[in-house]
Formats: structure tokens, C-alpha cells, sequence
């Protein structure tokens, strides 16, 4: 099935990317490891058109592909960010075995179109307050570069990119649990495929 064009196949392709995550999940935490969210957006506005379109083109047409074009913004700058040298010797040095995406589309009246992609890192130990500023440092200085690089401004410092852990972490999953997302919670956020439309 096609997860972006079949409602039954996206809904079906969720269920089984979710059971895989959690199985993920389960395994780190069995060997003594963590799981940490990072949640990474850009800024944006319902008129934003990234600054790399080359043809003069007509509002409808912006208002077409404004989705499309902040879409492949958040995938391209979270290529740009988990990967490279750079990239290699954090995942060495914190200790980091792997890590899953998943892009989430709202929509909200004011703002318009929102992707952001949630990013599951695990851990062979939980990191220390020192590790998780590192961290956070160093992921939000390249994806504040990515994103620049994508035709954006730069993300607010606070908000642009944030990383779940602890209590924060386990509230997250609790909210997503109540919302019907099952027993898997996090798992279940991190492969939905669906957008979401936000008051």
C-alpha cells in the first residue's frame, strides 16, 4: 500500500511501524538504555515560500506548493544534521545505537501549514544533564544552520528544537495515550503518517 495516498493502507502502515518502535523501545530499555525525543521545526507563516523557488509564480501557485516546500525544508535539514563526521562522533561519544523520524503536518488558521519531525534517539545509557546540553547544542546549531541554509530564519533558540526526556518525556507519552494512540504511546506517535489540524 501507499502510506500518503490510501487512508486504509496509512492506517494499517502506522499500526505495524508502531508495534516495530515500540518493540525498539522495549529492547533499549531491557539493556539498560534510554530513549530521548527531539522535536525539531522551523519557523514558518501562511505565506512563507522557501527563497530557493526560482520562477516568479502565481499566489494559488505558492499556496499549492508552500506545503510541499516546507516539507522538504524539515527532510532536508534533518539529513543535513544527522549525518556527516560531526554527527558520527556525537552518536560515539554519547553513546547514541540508532535513531527513527517521523514528520508530523498541522495546520493551524494562523500559522498555516506546520511540519515538524519528531526523532527517537536511543541510548546505550541514560545521559547525563552535561550530555543533554551538549547535545541539544549541538543539534541546535546545525539545524539552526540547515534550516537558514533551506531559505528560513533562524528557529527560536527555545522552541526550534527541544529534546524530551524524563518527566517531560513521560507526560508526552501519557497525552498521547489518553488521545487514543494505544498503549504504545510514544511508538504510536513516532509513525504516524496522518497530518493533524490544530484550532
Amino acid at each position: 500500500g501507499q502510506i500518503w495516498a490510501c487512508p486504509v493502507c496509512a492506517y494499517r502502515i502506522a499500526l505495524q511501524r508502531s508495534k516495530e518502535v515500540w518493540a525498539v523501545i522495549r529492547a533499549i530499555r531491557h539493556i539498560g538504555g534510554a530513549v530521548y525525543m527531539v522535536t525539531a521545526t522551523i519557523p514558518h507563516s501562511r505565506k512563507k515560500v522557501v527563497k530557493s523557488t526560482r520562477k516568479a509564480a502565481t499566489k494559488a501557485h505558492n499556496r499549492k506548493y508552500a506545503l510541499k516546500s516546507l516539507r522538504q525544508a524539515v527532510t532536508r535539514s534533518h539529513t543535513r544534521v544527522f549525518s556527516g563526521r560531526p554527527w558520527k562522533k556525537i552518536e560515539h561519544d554519547l553513546g547514541i545505537i540508532g535513531w527513527v523520524r517521523a514528520l508530523e503536518v498541522t495546520y493551524g488558521w494562523l500559522f498555516g501549514w506546520h511540519p515538524h519531525l519528531h526523532t527517537l534517539l536511543f541510548t546505550r545509557h541514560p545521559l547525563s544533564k552535561a550530555q543533554i546540553d551538549v547535545l541539544l547544542q549541538f543539534l541546535y546549531g546545525r539545524w539552526s544552520d540547515a534550516v537558514v541554509a533551506a531559505g528560513y530564519r533562524p528557529p527560536h533558540s527555545e522552541h526550534g528544537l527541544v529534546i524530551s526526556r524524563g518527566e517531560s518525556a513521560g507526560d508526552y507519552i501519557s497525552k498521547i495515550c489518553h488521545q487514543g494512540l494505544g498503549h504504545q504511546g510514544l511508538a504510536a506517535e513516532i509513525s504516524q503518517a496522518e497530518g493533524r489540524i490544530q484550532a
